[in-house]
């Protein structure tokens, strides 16, 4: 399971093992809207600074952006060649890093 906080601490983010997203409110502990279905384990997550969108690695190498609000896809690409381990945003949101259990760094 991979965790995030939103930037204003409203929402923990929770990535699964089954491969979905679930969005959590921090004062109720209660999932907020519908299970974000990835496809893949969810290995990482990461938030951008504004909290517009986040980022998946998942366990079968892709990257993938979402749109916080809509919960919707925004891209995705097959990045790596093994799991996606760690993902992180530039503070400016225009770069996405991730590194991979295959020994590579993207950008």
């Amino acid at each position: 399971m991979s965790l995030a906080i939103t930037p204003d601490s409203k929402y923990i983010l929770a990535g699964t093992q089954d491969g979905d997203v679930k969005i959590f409110d921090v004062q109720t502990i209660q999932q907020v809207g519908d299970t974000i279905r990835c496809g893949a384990t969810v290995y990482n997550l990461a938030i951008e600074a504004s909290g517009k969108y986040f980022v998946t690695g998942l366990g079968d190498g892709s990257i993938v952006v979402w749109d916080f609000e809509t919960r919707q896809r925004i891209r995705s690409w097959s990045a790596h060649n093994l799991t996606v381990r760690s993902v992180a945003i530039s503070p400016d949101g225009k770069y996405i890093a991730a590194a991979s259990y295959d020994s590579t760094v993207s950008i």
